[in-house]
């Protein structure tokens, strides 16, 4: 690369950095307020909540990944479980009223 393309490159990190720095401060600024809030409102005003801005590790965000694809499986899992319940007693419901016409 020559120096112009390095140099454009540098910038535009150094211009992503800055505006993540601000960003992050605007979030934490937001996140103290609701901490004061969240403490007035559920504490009585004492400090028992506190909301930190987090930066997870690598490792982290892949447990995290890893922890939501397993709770969208078992939702997964769940929600084929329920229409297959209320599909059998839908099934049932049906042959109890049948069985109930034949012995009437």
């Amino acid at each position: 690369m020559d120096d112009q393309a390095i140099n454009a490159q540098e910038l535009s990190h150094q211009t992503v950095a800055k505006l993540q720095a601000q960003l992050e401060a605007r979030v934490q600024k937001d996140l103290d307020q609701l901490t004061i809030i969240t403490n007035n409102e559920y504490a009585g005003g004492k400090h028992v909540y506190d909301y930190q801005l987090v930066r997870l590790t690598d490792g982290q965000q892949k447990e995290e990944r890893e922890a939501l694809e397993k709770a969208d499986e078992l939702y997964y899992k769940h929600s084929n479980l329920k229409k297959a319940s209320d599909e059998m007693d839908k099934k049932f419901e049906s042959a109890e009223q049948t069985l109930s016409q034949y012995k009437q």
